[in-house]
């Protein structure tokens, strides 16, 4: 491994550990820069460059645009949102330097990565159990922008979790260590991962976790090929009723508040200006589950529209699926990035719900999905 691989290894641990960069902006605006800087100068395949320019511009041009024209029309209300948002746009600069590193050392770094992750989530859970879980809840209150303490009831069954907001990178690793992983304490490390999302009190990530576990039991050999193939796709199923039943569940806090939140955006995105040019990158709008104005909310792919208009919003959210839009053929050579390519469009489903999408998290995983797929199709293994 280089040492700039290194750089990314650790740019990557502080990202995961503070998105927002609450503790840690000024080290993460010196790694951002190093690594862009590096990766202009040595990367070599200016093609594979040149092919995803149109996400990379869109990406940086679309935000500065949109909030110069919340300026002009008067609604721009949360300048600090406005620059965070262009801020984060920016993560995807960082294509420029994934697109000179070794695929497999990508991978191994990805995967390091969640398993820090769900080992530092798993011992902060352990240690909720000798200590009151409130004293541990208004501990990660303090700067909730990196955790969340959660205290809810899933289908009537109390659930106390902890969940870091850049939980959902645990999923790749989790596919990654299924598929690709041959070393010591592999169940362990499955079990760690997989632990670490089913107890974060949070619904989406519990059963996409799941979903991929009984995915790759689908694929597996290690039991009866007809039997686990049968039993997992009875599962899967379940599992989809399961997310079903959850979604629509009456009187759960955070579904009441997400379906009235709904309504609002509705009310204000069916406006003629609204749904045209949208009100804006930095304006803000009455939130009816939140009883308040806001300048975004969980509903990312809402946000989008309300903020871009229809068109605009709809052309932005589908510059995320572009690695995933070309037609991907599960053999046997080539199953892992099949899966590993599925694991970004439940990322991206989960992302939806939740404030990730249009922020630094988001645009990581983006990147992710976008070099490992052109690195992929280099190789004709897609």
């Amino acid at each position: 491994m280089k040492l700039i691989d290194l750089v990314y290894t650790l740019f990557l641990l502080v990202l995961t550990f503070d998105p927002t960069g609450y503790y840690t902006s000024s080290l993460k605006i010196i790694l951002f820069i190093i690594l862009t800087i590096y990766g202009i100068f040595k990367s070599s395949n200016r093609k594979i460059l040149r092919i995803n320019f149109v996400i990379i511009l869109s990406m940086v041009l679309l935000p500065v645009f949109s909030v110069m024209y919340a300026d002009i029309i008067g609604t721009l209300r949360d300048l600090d949102y406005a620059l965070s948002h262009i801020m984060s746009m920016l993560f995807v600069f960082l294509f420029v330097y994934l697109n000179t590193m070794d695929l497999n050392v990508l991978l191994k770094i990805i995967w390091f990565n969640g398993l820090v992750l769900s080992i530092i989530t798993l011992i902060l859970l352990s240690f909720s159990i000798f200590i009151d879980f409130s004293a541990i809840y208004s501990l990660v209150t303090i700067n909730p922008n990196f955790m969340m303490a959660v205290d809810r009831e899933f289908l009537g069954i109390p659930i106390n979790g902890l969940y870091f907001r850049s939980g959902p990178f645990i999923m790749f690793s989790f596919v990654y260590h299924l598929y690709r992983y041959h070393g010591p304490f592999k169940l362990i490390i499955s079990i760690f991962m997989y632990l670490a999302l089913a107890f974060s009190g949070s619904r989406t990530p519990m059963i996409m976790q799941t979903l991929i576990l009984l995915i790759y039991f689908y694929d597996s050999k290690l039991f009866g090929k007809y039997f686990i193939r049968m039993v997992s796709l009875i599962a899967i199923i379940g599992v989809f009723y399961l997310t079903y039943k959850l979604a629509t569940e009456k009187g759960e806090e955070s579904n009441e508040l997400k379906f009235d939140n709904v309504a609002s955006y509705k009310k204000e995105i069916l406006k003629v200006r609204t749904f045209i040019f949208g009100d804006g990158v930095g304006s803000m709008f009455y939130a009816k589950g939140n009883n308040k104005m806001l300048a975004f909310t969980e509903l990312s792919y809402f946000d989008l529209l309300r903020m871009y208009g229809v068109p605009l919003g709809v052309y932005f959210g589908l510059l995320f699926y572009i690695p995933v839009l070309k037609r991907v053929d599960i053999t046997e050579k080539d199953l892992f990035f099949s899966r590993f390519m599925l694991t970004y469009i439940l990322f991206l489903i989960l992302a939806g719900t939740n404030p990730i999408l249009l922020g630094s998290i988001g645009l990581t995983a983006l990147t992710w999905a976008m070099v490992i797929r052109q690195k992929v199709i280099s190789m004709n293994m897609l």
